[in-house]
This record gives structure tokens, sequence and C-alpha cells, in this order.
């Protein structure tokens, strides 16, 4: 079990020690010659137990990675004293009881603090030492990923809520590959929990991840996989405005998603339209706005919230700009505020000193896409006038050439070949490269989707089996023993210019 320890007293001879020069580099932990009393001795009645090495040693990240099993309820004492250990339990000794100390690497040399690695040390208060043994794996189910150094807690009472309030009685940390032992166990059931413990308390704290618990019987030589997940966000909205301002356009960011479409907005008593992100925890609207100061309602469910936009008059001296991308034969100009007009009379456009003919195909708050009569690898070169694009706060584009040149779209195709057994379940589809979500899709059926001219790169594929559709994924709670919803994810995968990728998803 982990301890916060209290103090570690180092005491030196006067004479200082210091290495031989030359020679090879010490890589040899340091060893136990013994210790008193001996490893795995029963009847034991003492509450002294000192670990004599070959060098001298200190301590390192000794509350992170020493573990005393039974739990203590009292911190016990450590002093190191040249090369020799003393550990004093302070807690009265259980009858009939093994106890376990694993170092893990606590104890290093101190000239190249070479770790002791795993050594362990038993002793039994009873007739005999107990031998049983629980393992498994740890997976973070977000990431599909071993769960390294997660707590796996049991407590031998089936009381959920006592991970908020108790130390386990037993502990065991998984690996680098999400695995794990727990050794010398009695007979009996035990509630196992297991914890990202983040401040490394032994308990369940806000923001930190879980399981659901699960009763498990140490006479089981049965093995299990576990899945962890982030703990519910159960404070209440919080909305601020992100910033830097863009003229324009307002972004309100709340500390977890909106799960209900019961929300209204308003900007200076007026209902305002709005959009909300994908992770549905920003909401956006445009603003035609040029006063300097603004209320904001904003209202979800029963809560309501008061917000105040300023800009300041400065920020509203800005220039609307815009820039341009063009491939093949399609042109983009973006605009750097919101667009409200866009007068297609004022724009020429020129391949060398030839006119290029083109027609407007869409016009967003952002972006007008054209369609030109330019042959697909040209460069064009674009002449706007005063107000080819008015954006909502009636600033106009000033007369400007721009050099477009052209990019060319990367020749690769991936084909997601997903294939659904259950009908009545909602599935959202996100192609990602690293966090970020490149395209978003919903099917509730088997889909082949196509995806064209991705960029270089790795990628993965995230699908979110939305139960309750409420266009989100959901977590779960330890304490109403409401499991996760399902995520499939795939493992990574690379995407080459002029490749063509086929992947196949069956959703079980």
């Amino acid at each position: 079990m982990k301890y916060i320890l209290p103090f570690v007293i180092f005491f030196f001879a006067c004479a200082s020690i210091q290495p031989l020069n030359g020679g090879d580099k010490d890589e040899a932990p340091p060893k136990v010659l013994n210790t008193t009393p001996d490893s795995a001795s029963i009847h034991v009645n003492v509450n002294t137990f000192k670990f004599v090495f070959d060098e001298y040693i200190k301590t390192h990240k000794v509350n992170d990675l020493l573990i005393i099993s039974p739990n203590q309820k009292k911190n016990p004492t450590l002093t190191i004293k040249g090369k020799s250990l003393t550990i004093v339990l302070n807690d009265t000794l259980l009858p009939n009881t093994t106890y376990t100390f694993k170092f893990n690497g606590s104890i290093v040399d101190i000239n190249e603090t070479n770790p002791i690695g795993n050594y362990q040390y038993l002793f039994s208060t009873g007739d005999y030492i107990d031998s049983l043994s629980h393992s498994g794996t740890v997976i973070d189910l977000l990431t599909n990923t071993p769960c390294t150094e997660c707590n796996v807690q049991l407590y031998k009472t089936a009381n959920d809520s006592l991970i908020l309030t108790e130390k386990p009685d037993y502990l065991a940390k998984t690996d680098e590959l999400g695995n794990y032992k727990l050794t010398n166990l009695p007979s009996g059931t035990f509630n196992k929990i297991i914890l990202k413990d983040l401040n490394k308390n032994l308990l369940l704290d806000k923001d930190e991840y879980t399981t659901l618990s699960l009763l498990i019987n140490t006479d089981s030589t049965k093995s299990d996989t576990a899945y962890i997940f982030p703990t519910p966000n159960t404070d209440k909205y919080k909305p601020r405005i992100i910033k830097p301002l863009t003229p324009g356009i307002i972004k309100i960011h709340l500390n977890k998603p909106i799960k209900t479409k019961t929300i209204k907005l308003y900007i200076n008593g007026d209902t305002s339209e709005y959009s909300i992100s994908y992770t549905k925890d920003t909401i956006s609207t445009y603003s035609y706005l040029t006063t300097d100061t603004s209320n904001i309602l904003l209202i979800i469910d029963q809560d309501t919230f008061k917000l105040t936009y300023s800009i300041t008059p400065q920020q509203l001296k800005y220039k609307l700009k815009i820039t341009g991308r063009k491939t093949g034969t399609t042109l983009l100009l973006h605009s750097s505020t919101p667009i409200h007009k866009f007068d297609s009379t004022k724009l020429k456009l020129y391949n060398d000193s030839i006119p290029i003919t083109f027609q407007t195909l869409s016009i967003t708050k952002t972006a007008v896409t054209l369609s030109t009569s330019s042959t697909i690898d040209a460069n064009i070169k674009l002449y706007s006038e005063e107000g080819l694009i008015t954006d909502i706060l009636n600033k106009r584009t000033r007369p400007d050439t721009l050099l477009i040149k052209n990019s060319r779209h990367p020749n690769s195709l991936l084909t997601l070949n997903i294939n659904v057994i259950d009908t009545l379940e909602t599935y959202i589809v996100f192609l990602k490269s690293g966090k970020n979500n490149i395209q978003r899709h919903l099917i509730k059926e088997s889909t082949i989707i196509l995806y064209k001219n991705l960029q270089p790169g790795n990628y993965n594929v995230t699908i979110i089996t939305d139960s309750n559709k409420n266009d989100l994924w959901d977590t779960g709670n330890l304490f109403l023993k409401k499991t996760p919803e399902k995520l499939t994810i795939s493992k990574p995968f690379e995407i080459r210019e002029n490749w063509d990728k086929e992947l196949t998803i069956n959703l079980l």
C-alpha cells in the first residue's frame, strides 16, 4: 500500500563518500543482504523491520512507489542510516494476516541512483503466508491504449462509496502494458475498483478516471480486462466568451458538453441564432453589433447566465481582408470577418493576361466558392474593386490584387466499410488525425464512407454507439452502476500520397 511518509531521515558518516575515478559506470542496483525479521517469516509480532543493503542508499519517490499491504491507517516511519533502512509500522498488526512491502524502485544507490527494482518483502502474523493472487489488464476507454500506473484497489466490503473516503485494503499498480498482479492475497471476496489516481491520495476525486466495481474471489484464477473512463462532470455550467475576439463573431465556451436541446440565446434582448460545435461545448453566433459593450443572455434548460461582450473601438478599426485558394478549377475566397454581401461584378480573374470567367457556387458566412474556366494547373491573378465583400458590420474590402497559386489536392482515397448488426442503434463516426476531428458522419445501418484527397499522415476512426441519441459520447458512473457508451477505435493507420486504402470495421 502506498503512503505519504511523515519524514525521511538520512545519517552519514563524517567522511565524504566519493566514487572512484575511471572504470565502467556502476549500473548494478542495490541488493538486500539481510532482513530482520527474515522475509517470509511467520508468527511475526514486531512492528520494526530492518533491511541491510550492499551499498549506501537513499529513497526515490517513496510516496509514489513504495506499496505496503494491507493498508496502514497511520503512516509508517522510514529511517535510512548508511546502508540500512528501517521501516516502523505504526498500526497494530492484524492477526493471521500476510503483509507485503513492494519497493518498486523506491530505494536507489547514492552514486548512480540505480533503483532496487521489484524487490518484495513479506511476512505473516499467523501460521502461514497467503499465496493467492489476482491479475488482469486495464485499458483506457477513450484511447484504447494500456492504462499505465493505474491503481487496482481491493476493498473487503462491497461499498463503492468507500473509494471517496477510505484507502483500499490491497493495492497494485499497472505496468506500461496495463497489466497488474496482486499477490499473497487471502482467500475471500473483494470489491475491485480501478483508479487513475492523479493526486496520488488513493481516493476518487474530481476529474479522475475509474471503472465500475467488480466483486472478485481470490480462489478463482480468472484474469479480466477492465476499461477505465472519466468520472461524470457534475459541475454546473460555466460559460465564458472566447478571446481573442473576432469582430462579428461571438463564441461562448462551456466547461462541459451541453446535453440538452433546450438552449436560448439573446443579445441585447433580441433572439440570436447559433450553432454548436461537434463537442457540444462551444456556442457560436454571428453578431451585427457595432457597440463596444453588449449584454448576452444564455439559457440552458432552467439555468440562466448573463455575459458581457466587450469589444474596444480599436478592435472595430480592423481592415476586411480576403485570401484565396485554388484547387483545380475551383477558387475559394475566404473573408477575415463574417460575410454579409458578395458583389461578383467587382471581381476580375486572369491567367496571365487572359480573362477567366467564373460562376458563384456558394456563399457562406466565411467563404465564397467559385467555379472558374481556368485550366486545372493554372495560377490566377485576382483584381477586386472596393466592396467586393461587405461584412456584417458593413466594412467593405478595398481594391486589391492577389496572385493565387494552384494547390493540388492529395490524390488519396480511404474507403471505410462499416458493418452494422444492431440497426436500432445510432452511430457517430469520426475520422481523426491526432486529437483533431477531420470528418463526422451519423449512421444507423451498414455504410460505405469515402474520404477523398486526405492529406498524408496518420489517422484513426472512432465510432460512438450513441445509445441515448443525444449526439454525444456519455461516460459511465461508478455509483449508479452505469456503463459508458461503447467506443470502437481503430488502430492508427497511415495515408500516403497516391494511396488507396480500405478499412473494414464490424460493429458487433
